[in-house]
């Protein structure tokens, strides 16, 4: 018989809308054959059935329908698209309009909004299962629809493994489960499953279904080599579509300290706050509990008291206004000087101080005004530990035997950018007021000097601007500034505070030229630049009332501070480009010279290089002082990548702590080692490290890795190398159905025995949460 279409209209009052579709009074269905009953109620529909109504779509070999009751009875590869889920089934009954859906032996698949056009086109199930990715995959023997997206299941099997074997590679069974597609489901004794392995049952299970859902999490195990099994229970809390919070509660079962590396043993608890409640603005807050039953071990092995409670507070936020506020901050504070060193398991992580810093302020288009602030913690007994052959006892950084840090509790400043004075001559200007504070470095650990600086300093400084020559061929200008400041220092060894104001006037001159030439024509031209540059700069003698700077008195600020007298300097440099039509930069050469013309000697030279061909990128930069005849610094950087993930890397990293007057004036200096060591001693002995790293993807879902770090310090002539080595293995599916990550870390002098190692595992199940860590 040729097909029939029946429409099929309401003759009573519209009963409630359809699930997930807006009101609909007609219902269409369409068959191969179709018989209308003697009471003109019931339909009887025969081959490629499909009944429409608002947003619902059903297709089957044979549905029987009552137009009376809204209800429907199908069989036979039945297939129902309700919103973003398609159910499949053997058999099964609904009511149109209403809640009421019960399928035999039914396949669930959820979909994303995005797939939804598609899905009505689904001619069968396995058109409907190919269509895009299923967040979901259910089977029970029977399943009940009692809500909006809500549904009752027994003996079921789900997973997110979107795979196209017949076994998952895991997934989860259970007696029977509620569940709400897309949110979360609550299974009564479920049971894991690996490749159809039943390895673990539970009482009760509750699973989220969706990134934002308020409930537990599955628990995380991670085995950690110092700090030995350890077991975390999370659960996420959602306070809104910007806000959430993750609270988890475990336990370190620990090891016992073995003078080296101790581990931390005892109960510990973390929360996590995010938010991004507007457009341009984030921020977390997390906070770490740690009651610490292990003590630390000195050198003579004694046994000492428990550490007690231990944390780490992490805070950080951003704002970007499209009118110009922005805010910035990164709060990060350690109960303890070796909080950070028992966490991780890479010593090269360990820096000498924890830096946290605030940043306000509002940047328009010719003006800045701008407050700040920052803050040091001393961590150097972490730096120190290697040199010494057993960790120092763990020190409190909060309370009355605290060491004192350096902060920076408050600075402003105002900064006009220049803007036209009279013709081409343009001015700007810069002021600034900040606080510097430092006392005791490495609190008396070691015989150091007790008295470093603390100052309070207001600066200004106007700048002149004007341009002198502009052609096609040289561009040249000149510009002359002022500064002045007032600076009060708190002598900690002299008679009380000390204030003293000081100015310098600046000027310089500058020559310039801009050469390009094209190479080529159409998509593959490229443009070659030449930009040579002559700078000539000079300064007075600071004029006022210099401070005398000493090892016990007083310490510079900044490069001027270190220049009590008068300077003239030049500096020439050539810089050339080479760049793709598209913009894309292929190489990049910078080279300079500096002169000292007061003496008429050379001074530090410069180069930077930058190539990007294709898969290959090389970045490197040098300083060298030409009258010390050694170098202040090398930078380098390598690496090749394809598509497929393979890679190989190289670095490089020299300095010399005595180096140009920048680094000399860095607040680095006031922490770790480099206070341990005579000036003249700095400057033979440099800091080095080197590494090297690859990673191999034989085929999809495989990648092996391995990294290598080697380093030197101004306390190692190079008789001795800190060696560290990193190893890796990720597997995983191709649908990213799970995914295992194995890795150690050698740490330096662990040589190849693995009870040395630290390691660790993180298995990740798609959708469902990770073990290990």
């Amino acid at each position: 018989m040729s097909a029939l279409a029946l429409a099929l209209l309401m003759a009573a009052a519209p009963p409630s809308p359809p699930q997930l579709s807006a009101t609909s009074p007609t219902i269409e269905l369409t068959a191969d054959r179709a018989e209308l009953g003697l009471d003109s109620r019931h339909v009887l529909a025969e081959g490629g059935v499909v009944l429409r109504s608002g947003g619902l779509l059903l297709r089957a070999d044979e549905l029987e329908y009552d137009q009376g009751q809204r209800q429907a009875l199908g069989r036979g590869q039945l297939l129902i698209v309700d919103g973003n889920v398609a159910l499949a089934a053997d058999r099964g009954e609904l009511t149109l309009g209403g809640d009421g859906l019960r399928l035999e032996r039914a396949r669930l698949y959820q979909k994303s909004a995005a797939q939804l056009p598609a899905l009505y086109g689904a001619a069968n199930e396995a058109a409907a299962r190919g269509m895009g990715a299923n967040a979901l995959v259910l089977s029970a023997d029977e399943l009940e629809r009692v809500a909006k997206g809500r549904y009752l299941a027994s003996q079921l099997r789900l997973t997110p493994c979107d795979c196209s074997s017949e076994i998952p590679d895991w997934e989860l069974g259970a007696s029977s489960a509620d569940i709400e597609a897309g949110d979360r489901a609550i299974l009564s004794w479920p049971r894991l499953y690996l490749h159809g392995v039943p390895v673990l049952i539970l009482p009760a299970l509750y699973v989220p279904l969706s990134s934002r859902r308020t409930g537990l999490l599955f628990p995380r195990m991670t085995v950690h080599q110092s700090n030995g099994f350890v077991i975390d229970q999370p659960f996420f809390l959602t306070l809104g579509q910007s806000y959430d919070l993750t609270l988890t509660a475990g336990y370190r079962f620990g090891k016992a300290p073995d003078g080296q590396r101790p581990g931390t043993r005892g109960p510990h608890a973390v929360a996590e706050l995010r938010y991004a409640p507007a457009a341009g603005t984030s921020g977390g807050l997390s906070v770490n509990y740690l009651q610490d039953l292990n003590g630390d071990r000195a050198q003579d092995l004694s046994a000492p008291a428990r550490r007690g409670p231990r944390g780490q507070l992490l805070f950080h936020h951003a704002t970007e206004s499209e009118r110009g506020l922005n805010a910035r901050a990164l709060v990060n504070l350690v109960k303890d000087d070796h909080y950070l060193s028992d966490e991780s398991v890479n010593v090269f992580d360990n820096v000498p101080y924890l830096r946290s810093q605030a940043w306000a302020g509002w940047r328009g288009q010719d003006a800045l005004v701008a407050t700040s602030s920052a803050y040091y913690q001393d961590l150097g007994s972490q730096e120190l530990a290697p040199y010494f052959g057993a960790r120092p006892p763990t020190m409190s950084l909060f309370g009355p035997d605290a060491p004192a840090t350096i902060q920076r509790p408050l600075s402003l400043l105002v900064a006009i950018a220049p803007v036209p004075l009279a013709g081409a001559l343009a001015g700007a200007f810069e002021a600034s007021a900040t606080r510097y504070q430092s006392l005791l470095g490495l609190a008396g650990r070691l015989p150091l000097s007790q008295s470093l600086w603390s100052l309070s300093r207001v600066s200004a400084q106007p700048t002149l601007n004007l341009p002198l020559l502009r052609s096609d061929a040289l561009l040249a200008g000149a510009w002359a500034s002022a500064r002045g400041e007032v600076s009060s220092y708190d002598q900690q060894l002299g008679d009380g505070a000390a204030t003293r104001w000081q100015g310098r006037g600046l000027a310089g001159l500058w020559l310039g030229s801009e050469l390009s030439r094209v190479f080529g024509s159409g998509p593959s031209a490229l443009r070659h630049f030449i930009v040579p540059r002559l700078e000539l700069r000079a300064g007075t003698r600071l004029l006022g009332e210099s401070p005398v700077f000493g090892a016990d008195v007083l310490r510079p600020v900044d490069e001027l501070d270190m220049l009590p007298g008068g300077f003239a300097q030049a500096v020439a440099s050539l810089s050339t480009r080479l760049t793709r039509r598209d913009g894309g930069q292929l190489l990049r050469l910078d080279a300079g010279q500096g002169f000292d013309l007061l003496t008429g000697r050379t001074s530090d030279a410069f180069a930077r290089l930058e190539l990007h061909p294709g898969i290959v990128n090389f970045s490197a930069a040098t300083r060298y002082d030409l009258p010390a005849k050694v170098f202040s610094s090398i930078n380098a950087q390598a690496s090749v990548a394809d598509s497929r993930g393979d890679s190989i890397s190289a670095g490089y990293d020299y300095l010399r702590l005595g180096g140009n007057t920048r680094l000399q004036a860095d607040f680095d200096r006031l922490f770790g080692t480099s206070l341990l060591v005579d000036e003249a001693v700095r400057r033979v002995l440099p800091s080095q490290m080197a590494t090297v790293g690859a990673s191999v993807s034989p085929f999809k879902g495989l990648s092996l890795r391995y990294g290598s770090s080697i380093r030197t310090g101004p306390l190692d002539p190079g008789t001795s190398r800190f060696v560290q080595h990193t190893l890796g293995l990720s597997l995983g599916t191709s649908c990213d159905c799970w995914r295992l990550d194995l890795f150690a870390n050698v740490p330096p002098g662990a040589g190849w025995a693995f009870r040395s190692w630290n390691y660790g595992f993180l298995l990740d199940l798609k959708n469902f949460g990770s073990f290990g860590g």
